[in-house]
């Protein structure tokens, strides 16, 4: 509470609550406090002050800066793969990664509707089944059409 100027034992923010509750007095005061101390810093600087104060507290990266970031690339989180049209693709990798239990990527991403015969017929669809369920359009596998 200091830290946004706020004094914490006080009418509004009693030492008997552990926490400022939504709907309480004190929300829009605190969300406004927090406001005004996020927009006069930089992300960095944020994070630094906040967790200081013992409040835990990380900024939200966009994708170009989590690409970047030294810790997914020790991590190999982004990895590449063949696309639908062969083309190379970057995405997230499996996460978290166990020692013990190793997950893979065996294939890229399915295209729209590239796997319904095969899930269907794993439900027990017949293919006379399958099949009508296109002719009512019910099933489609390409988004264009």
């Amino acid at each position: 509470m200091p830290l946004l100027g706020l004094e914490f034992g006080s009418e509004m923010f009693p030492e008997d609550r552990y926490a400022v509750f939504r709907g309480s007095d004190g929300e829009a005061i605190v969300d406004e406090r927090m406001r005004e101390f996020c927009a006069s810093r930089t992300i960095a600087e944020a994070e630094k002050e906040l967790n200081a104060h013992h409040i835990t507290a990380i900024g939200v990266n966009t994708y170009a800066q989590m690409i970047e970031h030294p810790h997914v690339i020790a991590r190999e989180n982004i990895i590449e793969w063949d696309g639908i049209e062969g083309e190379k693709v970057k995405g997230l990798s499996i996460a978290p990664r166990l020692k013990n239990y190793p997950a893979e990527i065996w294939r890229r991403p399915a295209h729209y509707g590239e796997d319904n015969e095969d899930v269907l017929a794993e439900l027990g669809y017949t293919p006379e089944q399958i099949s009508a369920l296109y002719d009512q359009n019910i099933l489609r596998q390409d988004m264009t059409k």
